[in-house]
Formats: structure tokens, C-alpha cells, sequence
């Protein structure tokens, strides 16, 4: 988590391995945090997370795995109050994001070394019951 410039107690790191060889295949990270003003003024109420890091390895596209570590992501939020989950989507990745849930904002931009970007969010309702699962 240092790596991600958060050590919060709520923050948490996911990943997806290969069980015979442990290779690391997906990853996905949630910490409390504030978006950027703009975006905060279009939010519901409620508590902030911000996912990064979420990455599938690209012969695994497709799969599924993506979709399983980011649904861990949102059962952690969940299972602690809920809120609002928001990131910076690279753009190949909006049909993804779209099918979890997520809503764009605002106009894309580049980063230089990752490509094209757009913010994206979405609410996550508290978990009602142990082991319930966000909306999704």
C-alpha cells in the first residue's frame, strides 16, 4: 500500500494468483479518498474510496478474473459501510467499468505514460448480512 500513497487501516490490496505457479494475474486496490473537487460536487452522500491499480493480465482479458477481484473490491467497501467508489478508468477499459456499474464523468484525458483517461463512479450500498454482495 505504500506504493499506492495510502496506509489507512481500511485500505486493502486484492490480487488473483495462479495456484500452481502464484502468479499474480489481477490486482485491484481501495482506499478512503477524496476525488477531485469537480467530481465531489456531482456524488451522493456518503463515505469515499477510490479504487487503482486494477489490472488483469492481458491474455486473461475477457475471463472474468477482472470482474471477480474488482467484486472483492466492492464486497471490502461494502462490508464497511458502503459509499462511493470512483477512479480514473483507462478508456479501453469503460465497457468493463460499465458493466459493474460505473458512470463516466467528465471529459477523457491522456496520461503520458498509461494513455487515455476518464473518471468513472459508482455507489456501493452497505453489506445488509455477512457475505452479502455489493449491488452489482
Amino acid at each position: 500500500m505504500a506504493l499506492l500513497g495510502s496506509d489507512h487501516p481500511d485500505s486493502i490490496v486484492i490480487g488473483a494468483a495462479v495456484p500452481a505457479s502464484r502468479d499474480v494475474v489481477a490486482t485491484a486496490a481501495v482506499s478512503p479518498e477524496e476525488p477531485p473537487a469537480e467530481l465531489e460536487l456531482v456524488l451522493p452522500p456518503g463515505r469515499r474510496w477510490r479504487l487503482r491499480s486494477m489490472a488483469t493480465r492481458p491474455e486473461l482479458r475477457g475471463s472474468g478474473i477482472g470482474a471477480i477481484v474488482l467484486g472483492a473490491a466492492l464486497e471490502h467497501i461494502a462490508g464497511l459501510g458502503g459509499g462511493v467508489v470512483w477512479c480514473s478508468a483507462r478508456t479501453p477499459a469503460l465497457s468493463f467499468y460499465e458493466r459493474a456499474g460505473f458512470v463516466t464523468f467528465g471529459d477523457v484525458w491522456v496520461d503520458e505514460l498509461i494513455g487515455p483517461h476518464v473518471m468513472m463512479w459508482r455507489p456501493v450500498s452497505p453489506a445488509t448480512t455477512r457475505g452479502s454482495a455489493p449491488d452489482e
